[in-house]
């Protein structure tokens, strides 16, 4: 199982290789290979990040992954500047094995 703890903050300036990634959302999806191009053909942002309530349809969420297995996607959410993983959103990290 992987853990928030393992994606790390670095600066812009320590980007050092192509294990490194930006982002400007605070969401983070893993997706396995073997099922990329399926899922892709039927992912829409615009759906998940509409939600009235809050920053994601979890309900979209759950009806577009429900037909894979556990291990194949992961949806992570930065949990703002208060979040005791160096994961808090929007930045540049790492994932450290």
């Amino acid at each position: 199982e992987f853990e928030i703890s393992l994606i790390k903050d670095i600066t812009r300036s320590n980007i050092a290789d192509e294990t490194c990634f930006s982002l400007d959302t605070g969401m983070l999806m893993f997706i396995n290979e073997s099922c990329f191009l399926q899922f892709v053909k039927t992912f829409d942002y615009d759906e998940l990040a509409s939600s009235s309530s809050d920053t994601v349809d979890f309900k979209y969420w759950d009806g577009i992954t429900k037909e894979y297995d556990y291990n194949d996607v992961a949806l992570i959410i930065g949990e703002g500047e208060n979040s005791k993983y160096e994961f808090k959103g929007g930045g540049c990290y790492k994932v450290i094995h």
